[in-house]
């Protein structure tokens, strides 16, 4: 977290370990709107109703958050670290062909300012 903080530079701050995991719930319960990539931030946001924009490997294509107001956009990932699942490889390779948003700077602001107005 703090190589990635520093990567970020001025005004990225580091909470890595700050929160317990229920101060954590809490703050994401409390928050508008969750961006992060698939973690267990998502699936906290998902159990509290929390909207979510979520960067999602391509071919990590088979959790989406559930019930919950959410955008997925998807990131490309080099082949070496790719699912050695046919199925998976199968379905994303088939998906990169069929318009999915990517989750370039630009998809994820439009993203994240389609989902902060009110529904």
């Amino acid at each position: 977290a703090e190589t990635l903080t520093n990567a970020i530079g001025e005004g990225a701050i580091n909470l890595a370990g700050v929160f317990s995991v229920s101060e954590f719930a809490l703050l994401i319960r409390k928050s508008p709107l969750i961006l992060s990539v698939n973690t267990g931030t998502i699936h906290i946001a998902a159990a509290t109703s929390t909207p979510v924009v979520v960067l999602y490997a391509l071919t990590n294509i088979q959790h989406t958050p559930w019930h919950v107001r959410s955008e997925v956009l998807y990131f490309e990932v080099p082949p070496h670290l790719q699912s050695k699942n046919v199925l998976l490889q199968y379905t994303a390779k088939h998906l990169r062909t069929g318009g999915l948003k990517k989750a370039g700077v630009d998809n994820v602001l439009r993203a994240v300012n389609r989902m902060l107005q009110p529904v």
